[in-house]
């Protein structure tokens, strides 16, 4: 018996098969990088005689989820050797 029927599609016009494998491509994809653009902010904006600002975002590296936060120090002259002090 021979079934010549066409291959059943979704409504978006791929096959069922074809959007499966699509999604596990993705999400493969995801494990092994993705990333988010960075996210600016103002922590001290009005600060006499420093302002702090700076960016975060995250990133995904063959599985491992990790965040990173830079900070700038702006608006006042800082000496060498002194030391600035951040936490997140």
């Amino acid at each position: 018996m021979c079934n010549d029927a066409p291959a059943a599609e979704e409504e978006d016009g791929e096959a069922p098969a074809d959007g499966k494998a699509k999604e596990i491509a993705s999400a493969v994809g995801d494990w092994f990088s993705s990333r988010q653009e960075p996210v600016a902010f103002t922590a001290i904006a009005d600060a006499n005689p420093c302002m702090l600002d700076g960016n975060y975002g995250w990133f995904k590296s063959v599985g491992v989820s990790q965040v990173w936060i830079s900070h700038t120090v702006s608006g006042c002259e800082i000496p060498d050797g002194a030391m600035v002090l951040t936490w997140a």
